[in-house]
């Protein structure tokens, strides 16, 4: 079984995601992700992350947490990926973390 939003219930397997991640956090405006250091990083998959993304969460910002352990922010415009911008002020500790 591939890996799977459970947020949303998604597959990720069939979205074209080629990368390890998982959701840790999300509100109306902000998804937190964590890459998961697979094959691929998310670094090196952004535009199907942000692709992904954007059809489950539309234009909320994409936050996430690299193999080097820095947040940083996949900037998208409806799911097109644009650039990365760092975002150490949306970083979250262990306790904000979602189960």
């Amino acid at each position: 079984m591939g890996a799977v939003c459970r947020a949303k219930s998604i597959n990720m397997a069939s979205t074209g995601i080629r990368c390890k991640y998982r959701v840790v956090k999300f509100n109306d405006t902000m998804v937190w992700i964590e890459d998961q250091n697979g094959a691929l990083s998310v670094t090196n998959d952004a535009e199907a992350v942000c692709a992904a993304l954007y059809s489950i969460y539309g234009h909320a910002r994409i936050v996430y947490r690299d193999s080097m352990r820095n947040w940083d922010e996949l900037r998208h415009d409806s799911g097109r990926f644009l650039g990365f911008a760092p975002a150490p002020q949306y970083a979250l500790d262990n306790a904000q973390r979602r189960s």
